[in-house]
């Protein structure tokens, strides 16, 4: 039976950086995102229930995107699940127009493919 929570991802062709919001520190990697939510690979590990607020390193001066702000909550995680890293999955918690947007413009014009 197939798990009727998995959103589409969308896998981006290039390695997107994910920072926390206030001090800057370096989280991980974007791993997949959807409009919903997004995984993360990353050395440090991530707590369920935990709640972030990321920054997207992504710049668009056409369309006028200089970072996408997000606040996510941590929904599932696995240490050492990808190469190495520690994966977790997020849920947007608090995601302001212009971050959907912004993030609409990563899939479409980034993403390689939706599983």
């Amino acid at each position: 039976m197939p798990n009727r929570n998995r959103k589409n991802r969308n896998y981006l062709d290039r390695m997107i950086s994910v920072y926390q919001q206030d001090t800057g520190e370096l989280y991980g990697y974007l791993h997949d995102i959807h409009i919903e939510g997004a995984s993360i690979l990353s050395e440090s590990s991530f707590n369920n229930d935990e709640k972030f607020a990321f920054l997207l390193e992504y710049k668009d001066e056409k369309k006028n995107i200089d970072g996408i702000r997000f606040e996510a909550t941590c929904i599932w995680s696995k240490d050492n699940s990808y190469m190495g890293l520690n994966r977790a999955g997020f849920k947007f918690d608090d995601i302001s127009l212009d971050s959907k947007k912004g993030i609409n413009h990563l899939i479409r014009f980034f993403g390689l493919s939706s599983h």
